[in-house]
């Protein structure tokens, strides 16, 4: 009886094994491009969808860049701006119709 017991219990085990074991899914698709002309345009596609994540991404930088960035004018521009109103005001002094005043 103790082999039996013993064979019995190997072959319960076998049973607990053999069902943990998923059963194979079926699969529905359909296997195209596979051959050497296939596997090329699968790269191709993915290269070209590479490039256009990429353009996307340094679109995206592009425009963060600029919302970040600070607009500020230098002291050399500031002093230019000052100079051409003064250009300005004389011309405006000097002009014929103002003497005419």
């Amino acid at each position: 009886d103790g082999e039996n017991s013993g064979a019995a219990a190997s072959l319960q085990g076998r049973n607990t094994l053999v069902s943990n074991v998923p059963e194979p899914s079926k699969w529905d698709g359909v296997s195209t491009n596979t051959g050497p002309k296939g596997v090329l345009k699968d790269w191709q596609r993915f290269k070209q969808l590479e490039v256009e994540k990429r353009r996307e991404q340094e679109a995206e930088r592009l425009a963060l860049m600029k919302k970040l960035s600070i607009t500020c004018k230098s002291t050399l521009d500031e002093e230019k701006d000052k100079k051409d109103v003064k250009h300005d005001e004389f011309s405006e002094l000097l002009s014929d119709e103002f003497l005419e005043q």
